[in-house]
């Protein structure tokens, strides 16, 4: 799996590394025909290849399970880790009303913008009650998500 070819990849880069930094050359040259006989034949992770792996892991799957598994979770919103992972999920829930709402925001159904375009969506019978609080649960999650270095101001 790429996960392999990846460990590889920077063991051999390691070890070049190592060479390059060697005080006599003819040992680093020497060693260098030793460990690679048939030259370096590994190769960084192409860039279509780490989009296709965040994305895996950017959505609740089989893969981001495996990777998170043991991962300790805490219970307590105050936690990053465990804003961070309702945010997601709850982005993932309502990402197609919000497909919906940008949709309609370009058909110009929607004119207002932010949490008013939420309530507009709910007076044209767009999304329910229920999906608008979904809506402003997902917002208020990523704001606070998003929120670094956030500090009461000292006097």
């Amino acid at each position: 799996s790429w996960v392999c070819e990846d460990s590889l990849y920077k063991i051999q880069q390691s070890f070049d590394a190592l060479f390059k930094n060697m005080p006599n050359r003819w040992l680093a040259h020497g060693m260098r025909f030793v460990v690679f006989p048939l030259g370096m034949r590994y190769r960084a992770p192409s860039d279509e290849l780490e989009h296709k792996l965040a994305a895996a892991i950017l959505r609740p799957s089989a893969e981001r399970d495996r990777l998170t598994a043991g991962m300790y979770l805490p219970s307590d919103m105050k936690e990053k880790v465990k804003l961070l992972d309702e945010a997601m999920q709850i982005a993932v829930e309502t990402r197609g009303l919000r497909e919906k709402l940008k949709a309609a925001a370009k058909d110009k159904t929607l004119q207002a913008k932010g949490n008013a375009q939420i309530s507009e969506a709910v007076e044209k019978g767009l999304i329910t009650a229920g999906e608008a609080a979904a809506l402003r649960r997902a917002e208020t999650l990523r704001q606070e998500a998003i929120k670094v270095d956030d500090f009461a101001k000292l006097t």
